[in-house]
């Protein structure tokens, strides 16, 4: 990633593997998945509190003509403080650890373990996605150069046309029709090309949001286009790889410990309880403690404990059925980015058999033209169908390019596997 900076840094054409480098390290999107991931993680922490040993302490100052107690809000453990009959204080200490809870602690901790792993193949699939993106931002601006270059070169051509015509008109051999055509077509030249450099601005645009940088850092596409190959395994990297099968995966494992939890409340909760006290005015001692066991489960509780163990256990059945729901996707993604891959790269062997052809054809009708041999008209035919050529080129390995993002996407890796 520090590689790909300097290299923009010192002006060195910009590869796409560069540009995924450089929205790895700057997309924002990948960052928010890593504060969520750290979410997950912090609540992990959480839940594994729960079976360690709490503390508190607390104070009270009451005015008051009548004993009583009041609880404190918010602290745990709770302490519910016994006021006296006058004006007064009270200093006290709790403590409190679970012995028994029947699994409910330790199976909230595995679901929360379980988040936490979704979370992290969540970060995982949004670098996978940054990485296509990216790859696909940068297909379309090499595209575009790729057509800005046709357009510089036809402008060139035209320029040299209207030249020619220019200087066969003045020798008499050929009608200030072709003169007027040839000037004609040099302006559209030059107009389609003032257009071919608003794509290409437009797509360097797209490419700075999608890598998360300064557009003014980018420099320009490198020319090399070495074209990817296909993977032969990809369907099993798919299943191996995809991050959305495994946070399925992990929501399942969460909804199983959650059943496993909600079953623990029928179990009896027994805790380990210590207090210390001091008052003043004394009431029956001026300071003393207290040591014990609790224990307690609910009787009668009109069904709630029995409903939200079938809420659970339904959420276990909904994640398994999410889960063979993402199986299937999964693969349909990856036989259309195949097939998408492969009808690309031959059309790849199409276009170029076609830009022979016109090139041959143009140069024959240039010097035909030149020559006096010929009408303009069959001239520019030929001049248009070598610029259709050229950017039919073009298109194509943008479009290798682009399916072989969407291939990658679709295994669920940010580059090519290794063999």
């Amino acid at each position: 990633m520090a590689l790909a900076a300097a290299a923009c840094a010192q002006g060195v054409p910009l590869t796409e593997d560069a540009a995924v480098a450089l929205a790895l390290a700057h997309q924002p999107q990948l960052r928010a998945a890593q504060a969520e991931a750290g979410m997950a993680t912090a609540r992990v922490a959480e839940a594994k509190a729960d079976a360690a040993l709490q503390v508190s302490g607390n104070a009270l100052a009451v005015a008051s003509t009548m004993r009583g107690a009041l609880a404190v809000p918010g602290i745990m453990p709770q302490a519910i403080l016994q006021t006296p009959d006058r004006a007064g204080a009270d200093l006290n200490g709790m403590a409190m650890l679970p012995l028994f809870t029947g699994g409910r602690i330790s199976a909230t901790v595995q679901a929360a373990r379980a988040g936490a792993a979704a979370s992290q193949a969540g970060v995982a699939g949004t670098r996978v996605q940054v990485a296509a993106e990216a790859r696909r931002r940068f297909a379309d601006w090499q595209q575009a150069a790729a057509l800005q270059a046709v357009a510089d070169a036809v402008v060139t051509a035209a320029t040299h046309s209207a030249d020619v015509a220019q200087e066969l008109f003045t020798a008499g051999k050929v009608p200030q029709y072709d003169l007027l055509r040839a000037q004609a077509a040099r302006e559209a030249a030059v107009q389609a090309r003032t257009d071919a450099g608003a794509d290409t601005a437009a797509a360097r645009a797209r490419l700075a949001e999608a890598l998360g940088v300064d557009e003014a850092t980018l420099t320009a596409p490198a020319t090399e286009d070495t074209l990817p190959a296909l993977p032969a395994d990809a369907l099993s990297t798919a299943m191996a790889h995809r991050a959305e099968l495994q946070a399925a995966d992990a929501a399942i494992a969460a909804s199983e410990a959650t059943v496993r939890a909600r079953k623990a409340d029928y179990a009896p909760q027994l805790y380990a309880v210590g207090m210390v006290d001091a008052t003043t005015p004394a009431m029956d001692a001026p300071a003393g403690f207290t040591v014990g066991v609790v224990a307690g489960v609910p009787l009668l509780d009109g069904g709630r404990r029995r409903a939200a163990v079938r809420e659970a256990e339904a959420a276990v059945t909904q994640a398994c059925a999410q889960r063979d729901t993402l199986t299937l996707q999964v693969r349909a993604e990856v036989a259309s980015a195949l097939a998408r891959g492969t009808a690309a790269r031959q059309n790849i062997d199409t276009a170029a058999a076609q830009l022979r052809a016109a090139q041959a054809a143009a140069d024959v009708a240039e010097v035909r033209y030149t020559a006096g041999k010929s009408t303009i008209a069959e001239l520019f035919d030929a001049r248009r169908a070598l610029v259709e050529a050229q950017q039919a080129q073009a298109v194509a390995h943008a479009r290798v390019h682009a399916a072989t993002a969407d291939l990658y996407q679709a295994m669920g890796v940010e580059s090519a596997p290794k063999l």
